[in-house]
This record gives structure tokens, C-alpha cells and sequence, in this order.
């Protein structure tokens, strides 16, 4: 990525410490969506993850940051209530491919937010996982399907059973 900053037509071209300086202090303002598109099609992850944090990103750039490799941008972007309304299975899969177990406990504390998922499809593929982990965070969640609970409730781990238990109280 090549940033240039232009003074009074005096060009200077940025470096990688002035270019994330910038991009933390421009203002989350709408009319610069296409200058945080160019940024999310940066090769610096703090940049694209920064920009993935922003609200007053296009669906445009929404759609490039949630297929992003890095864990800081996708774990960033699972929060943008632009990406929660446009995500689709194979962007949550993605998510849950690429993101950190973290990144995916996020997702399972949110995942009532994303409007066009099938959540049942992706509930079932978090469990088929097998990752206790994010078993315990779908069975700590007041969100989860009760018919999930349920069946959490009987889990083998006390703890994931108990808190399936406490949410469906």
C-alpha cells in the first residue's frame, strides 16, 4: 500500500508508522468510505483491522474484511453491525475457519445479531467442532435455542451442563 499525503501540492509519501497514524485518526465519518475501502485492501493487518472497527464502512468493504485471513480484523469485524447485516454461512465459517477460539466466542455471544445466517446450521457446526470451549460459551448464552440448551444441559462436562441449565432458566 502506498499512502501520499498531499499539502498545498507538496506530495509526501507515508511510511508504514505515519500511514497507521493517519488511518487511527481519521474521523468515523461516512464520506470517507472509499478512502476505508482502499485501506481494507491494505497488506497491513492493523490497518484493515482498524478499518474493520469503523461504522461508517461501505458493504462494499464489509464484504472484503470479512474474508480477511488476519484474527485482529476478523474478530474486529464480527462486531460492525454493517457486516452483521450482510454475512452470510460461508462468511461465519470463514470466520470460524480463520478466527481465533476467542474471535469465535465472540461470534457466539453476537451471533443473534447477524441478520442473514442460518444460526440453526451454524449452531449445529459449532457443536460438530467438539471444542468444549465453545460449547461452554453456546451454553452460557441466553440466545441459544432452547432445543440446543436442552440437549447442552445433558452434556458430559458439569460445567457445560450447568450453565445450559442456568440458561434455561
Amino acid at each position: 500500500m502506498k499512502m501520499t499525503l498531499i499539502i498545498n501540492e507538496v506530495e509526501i509519501n507515508l511510511g508504514i508508522e505515519s500511514m497507521k497514524d493517519i488511518v487511527d485518526s481519521l474521523a468515523d465519518k461516512r464520506e470517507f468510505q472509499n478512502a476505508y475501502h482502499q485501506m481494507a485492501l491494505s497488506n497491513i493487518a492493523s490497518i484493515r483491522a482498524d478499518v474493520a472497527n469503523r461504522d461508517n464502512i461501505s458493504e462494499e468493504t464489509a464484504k472484503v474484511l470479512l474474508i480477511d485471513k488476519d484474527n485482529a480484523v476478523l474478530e474486529n469485524i464480527i462486531n460492525n453491525e454493517i457486516a452483521q447485516s450482510i454475512a452470510t454461512d460461508e462468511d461465519i465459517e470463514h470466520i470460524m475457519t480463520y478466527g481465533s477460539q476467542y474471535t469465535v466466542k465472540i461470534f457466539v455471544s453476537t451471533i443473534e445479531s447477524f441478520e442473514n445466517i442460518d444460526s440453526m446450521a451454524i449452531y449445529t457446526k459449532l457443536l460438530e467442532e467438539n471444542n468444549a470451549d465453545i460449547i461452554l460459551s453456546l451454553a452460557e448464552n441466553y440466545n441459544t435455542p432452547k432445543k440446543i440448551l436442552k440437549k447442552l444441559a445433558k452434556n458430559n462436562d458439569k460445567d457445560i451442563a450447568q450453565a445450559a441449565k442456568s440458561s434455561l432458566e
